[in-house]
Parts: C-alpha cells; sequence; structure tokens
C-alpha cells in the first residue's frame, strides 16, 4: 500500500509483482496530510480482517477523505495480472512506434499525450511526467486515422488497443476516482521529465533508458522492448520514436 504520489504505476506493479497479492496506490498526486489511518483501521478492524478488508478499507478511507479533490484518485491491482498487463502495453506501444514514420505523425502522438490525456506530474517544474494508460490507449485508437492510412493498420492499432484496455480492467479490481469519468480503472505509466507545463526535457535520466550502464534501472526498463528508450534508439521502441528518433 502506497500512501504517496505515483503509487500506482505501471513500474511499480513489474517490480513487486512476485512479491505481494495486491497493491493499492494513487496514480497521481495526494495530499501531504496522507492517508487518514485511523479511519482506515477502525473500518478495518470491523471486518473479517481479510486481505479483501483492508483493500476495501483502504479505498473507502482515501474516498471519504478526499472525496472534494478534484483529481484524487486510488485503485486497487492484482499483481498476479502485471505480466498480462506488460505483455499487451508492449504490444500496443509497438503498434503505435511502428507507424510513426515522420516528424508530423510524431508531433500527433506526441501533443495527443501532452494535451489531450489524462496526465499527471507536481505542479512545480522540472516534474517528471506519466500518463493514465486507459486514457492513452483510448486517445492512440481515436486518432489512429492520423497516425496511418493503412486500414490494416488502423485496425491492429484498434485490437492491441481493446486487448490492453482488457489487461487493464483485469488488474485493476477497483478505483475510486474524483473525476468525470469514475467507471475506467487507474494505473499510470511514466513518460518523461518535463521543464514546463508542455515542454519535454531533452533526455530520460539513462536509469530509464534501456542499455546503459546505470545500476539503477528497474525491472521494467530491462525488461521493456518497445516502450522504454533504448541507449540505441530502435524503430519499434515509442519512446524512442517520439524523443530519439532521427526521421
Amino acid at each position: 500500500a502506497f500512501d504517496t504520489c505515483f503509487g500506482a504505476l505501471m513500474e511499480i506493479a513489474f517490480e513487486l509483482k512476485d512479491s505481494a497479492e495486491w497493491l493499492i496506490g494513487s496514480e497521481g498526486l495526494i495530499s501531504s496530510t496522507g492517508w487518514d489511518y485511523a479511519d482506515l483501521f477502525s473500518s478495518f478492524n470491523s471486518t473479517p480482517l481479510s486481505v479483501s478488508d483492508f483493500c476495501d478499507s483502504a479505498i473507502g478511507q482515501f474516498k471519504n477523505q478526499y472525496s472534494g479533490a478534484n483529481g484524487s484518485t486510488i485503485s486497487q491491482m492484482r499483481l498476479s495480472e502485471t505480466d498480462l498487463l506488460f505483455s499487451s502495453f508492449e504490444a500496443f506501444s509497438k503498434e503505435i512506434a511502428v507507424n510513426i514514420t515522420t516528424p508530423a505523425v510524431r508531433d500527433v502522438v506526441l501533443n495527443a499525450i501532452l494535451h489531450d490525456t489524462d496526465v499527471f506530474h507536481f505542479a512545480s517544474f522540472p516534474a517528471d511526467l506519466y500518463v493514465d494508460l486507459y486514457s492513452f490507449t483510448d486517445k492512440m485508437i481515436s486518432i489512429s486515422t492520423a497516425i496511418t492510412a493503412n486500414t490494416a493498420n488502423q485496425d491492429a492499432i484498434l485490437a492491441a488497443g481493446n486487448t490492453l484496455k482488457g489487461s487493464i480492467d483485469q488488474m485493476v479490481a477497483s478505483t475510486w476516482s474524483k473525476k468525470d469519468d469514475f467507471s475506467r480503472k487507474n494505473i499510470g505509466v511514466y513518460v518523461i521529465p518535463l521543464q514546463s507545463l508542455t515542454a519535454p526535457a531533452a533526455s530520460h535520466s539513462q536509469a530509464y533508458i534501456k542499455g546503459t550502464p546505470d545500476f539503477d534501472k528497474s525491472a521494467f526498463v530491462e525488461a521493456s522492448e518497445y516502450w522504454v528508450p533504448h541507449a540505441t534508439p530502435k524503430t519499434d521502441s515509442l519512446l524512442d520514436k517520439l524523443f530519439y528518433w532521427s526521421y
């Protein structure tokens, strides 16, 4: 359970997938006051004290505390489903990456992420940028005709995106959010540091680039082929195509 900002992320789930059954956290910002532990354990102590009871109590206290705070969100995730979500996310990232063949298409995809998806970051800069996976997937599907004119490739993006959304629904058991869409399951993934509200940094940390000698790389970075950037940029890696590819 993560009483912190940016706890419900693909990277964290992947790191812990073999060490725990459940993960509870927020994909975005939470107040520095944190969770209400008195409320959480008062609720939990009145239950049979199962793992699922604790998860319900954690989400319940968060909802009680932050029901008036716009943008607040918390999710309960089945870590046993992480590998399936990871493989679906990798496949979708590859489908988008291989269809980015010009700077114009790259700009369409990058601008869609920056301006038309649910993103999370601190208010002061520089700040790390995270994007909600469900929002990202829906947006990429909606602009597939702008990404590629090839109808077979558009169909492949749609199919991979629907598979990814199904994997998100399978892994995220429940989400509470103070947002317009209360039904969507929330989990995020890291994108890049921001220098200002819509200006990405010139590069990622060496720890988030596959193939560098940095010893701090996460298990997610080590495993990913089609999302994270590479020391030698690849044509089928999405972050390589967005930030490092020479067209």
